[in-house]
């Protein structure tokens, strides 16, 4: 028999997280999700159910539902698609130039490799 902690530590905790769904889009941990489940593990839990249990696992369902719809919803930036093209070589020399001092300071003050 295989039990919980041998188990979760053979699974890849983020593949963990993901089947739970406690991870967002972006790959972070979802507050909104672990509310959810903290208010359905406190109802099983629980040998009754009082009116503020049942309140807050509303309160959670509304806050999840209220995130999927303005996720899924959300505009698309057209800023956002669009690149812009950057000359950068003048930098690309400035940088080399810095490097160039930086190294005959280096061996100036005997400090050479």
């Amino acid at each position: 028999m295989v039990s919980l902690p041998n188990l979760l530590g053979a699974i890849p905790m983020s593949r963990f997280l993901n089947f739970f769904s406690l991870l967002d889009v972006g790959g972070r941990l979802s507050l909104t999700n672990v509310a959810v489940y903290a208010c359905l593990y406190k109802l099983v839990v629980t040998p009754s159910a009082s009116l503020v249990d049942i309140g807050a696992l509303l309160l959670a369902l509304a806050n999840y539902g209220h995130k999927r719809y303005t996720v899924a919803n959300a505009p698309v930036r057209e800023e956002a698609l669009v690149t812009v093209p950057v000359d950068i070589s003048e930098q690309l020399k400035t940088l080399e130039d810095l490097k160039t001092t930086v190294n005959a300071l280096v061996v100036r003050a005997g400090m050479g490799r």
